[in-house]
């Protein structure tokens, strides 16, 4: 229980992360937006878009992502209902679905890499034969070394050990100090 006012900090110090992560990725995108708006007609496609839609993807969440991926290409549609440039505005809006659906497109391949990247950290896995003493329970390692089970399987995963004691062993080992249930 005393951990749970660390516990809140920790978790009020993310939030507040994420929100200043959020307001300086809107703050970078209105920059975008408005350098957009000055060159927009001559740029076809709007690269500088994908800056902070990879961003926040990467590092606020996929559906800030995928709600900065429509909204962009949207404001870019309507910056050319304004402007006075060569393509209809069935066209605009063909190129406005195109590149919603490039930058949707985008955010799903990243958010693919941040997950196989998640469980790639997540998952080292333990494969083939292993070679094993049948009485200590030691394994050999490449180098001939027999080593403790829990070691070798700490140095190659992430997995932790806690030491217990099973019924069999207690009675095995600690039968003297064990209590005898009572009506024996």
């Amino acid at each position: 229980m005393a951990n749970i006012p660390i516990m809140i900090k920790v978790i009020g110090q993310f939030v507040a992360h994420q929100k200043l992560v959020s307001a300086s990725l809107i703050g970078f995108t209105l920059i975008i937006l408005a350098f957009d708006y000055v060159y927009g007609p001559q740029i076809r496609f709007p690269i500088l878009f994908i800056i902070p839609i990879l961003l926040a993807s990467w590092y606020v969440s996929k559906n800030f992502a995928l709600a900065l991926a429509v909204i962009l290409p949207l404001i870019r549609f309507c910056f050319n209902l304004f402007r006075e440039i060569d393509i209809t505005l069935f066209e605009s809006a063909i190129n406005a679905v195109l590149r919603i659906t490039a930058f949707v497109l985008i955010v799903y391949l990243t958010n693919y890499v941040i997950q196989s990247q998640t469980l790639e950290k997540r998952v080292k896995k333990l494969e083939g034969l292993l070679p094993i003493c049948s009485f200590c329970k030691r394994i050999r390692s490449a180098d001939n070394e027999w080593i403790r089970l829990e070691q070798y399987i700490a140095n190659h995963s992430e997995a932790q050990f806690s030491h217990g004691l099973c019924r069999d062993c207690a009675k095995k080992y600690y039968s003297d100090y064990m209590t005898k249930p009572s009506g024996h």
